[in-house]
């Protein structure tokens, strides 16, 4: 099973997201702004542009990412937008789930 095929839980369960999505939103949070080739670079260099950007694309739509041009390259330099941030941070204070 790929990372992409993975599926992560997102807020008790209402949103699923695809293991790149989840781990794009680590990486974000991590580095606070990537363009989406550093993105694509880091998760999934063999990967086509396209499936980051797709991503990135959903995540936005969800609220959880927006976006930046550059005005030389027009690239996009993603970051988490506040909710997400607040997400992450009351994740970080939740107990463990259970193992097994």
């Amino acid at each position: 099973m790929t990372n992409s095929d993975q599926q992560v839980s997102l807020s008790a369960g209402r949103e699923t997201l695809s293991g790149f999505a989840a781990f794009a939103l680590t990486c974000l949070y991590q580095h606070r702004l990537l363009t989406t080739g550093q993105i694509r670079r880091l998760l999934l260099p063999e990967a086509r542009s396209g499936y980051a950007t797709r991503e990135l694309r959903t995540l936005r739509t969800l609220g959880l990412v927006a976006n930046v041009r550059d005005r030389g390259t027009h690239e996009a330099a993603w970051f988490l937008t506040a909710a997400a941030r607040r997400w992450w941070r009351v994740a970080e204070r939740s107990p463990p789930g259970p193992t097994g």
